[in-house]
């Protein structure tokens, strides 16, 4: 019996201090990947907060492409540490809703060159006229 009580503890305990499984799209263990934060923030016509997300699920889907797309940005902050030379980007995108704007919102994307370099998911909304999307970026990559 205490066999099976250890082995119920043990998996029910273990998965929940592994990390989840849509997370495995963007190891922070690899150097060459960027760090990337999103918040984002829906407000309607009278500038009242609907939705506030920090989203977590993101997809790399062109690593050149995304590095070619920061080495673009003129606005950089350069920092140092341990030997290496950090840049970060901080940028905002708004968007505005109207009458034709309609159906769920589920990602917010990069582009370079017409191509998707960044893709992030989360869980979507449904936007209405008037309302206005806040993208807040945050990108630190090390400096190549």
């Amino acid at each position: 019996m205490k066999v099976v009580a250890i082995s119920f503890v043990f998996f029910m305990l273990i998965p929940s201090f592994v990390g989840n499984s849509y997370g495995a799209a963007f190891p922070h263990s690899d150097p060459s990947l960027p760090v990337i934060s999103l918040q984002l923030e829906l407000r309607n016509s009278d500038k009242q907060l609907i939705l506030y997300i920090e989203p977590t699920t993101m997809y790399i889907d062109n690593v050149s492409g995304l590095h070619k797309y920061l080495d673009n940005q003129s606005d950089k902050i350069i920092t140092f540490k341990d030997g290496k030379r950090y840049e970060t980007v901080h940028f905002n995108q708004v968007f505005y809703f109207g009458e034709n704007d309609n159906g769920q919102i589920t990602t917010n994307s990069l582009y370079y060159n017409d191509n998707t370099v960044l893709t992030v998911r989360y869980d979507g909304f449904i936007p209405h006229p008037g309302d206005v999307l806040y993208a807040d970026w945050e990108i630190v990559q090390v400096a190549h």
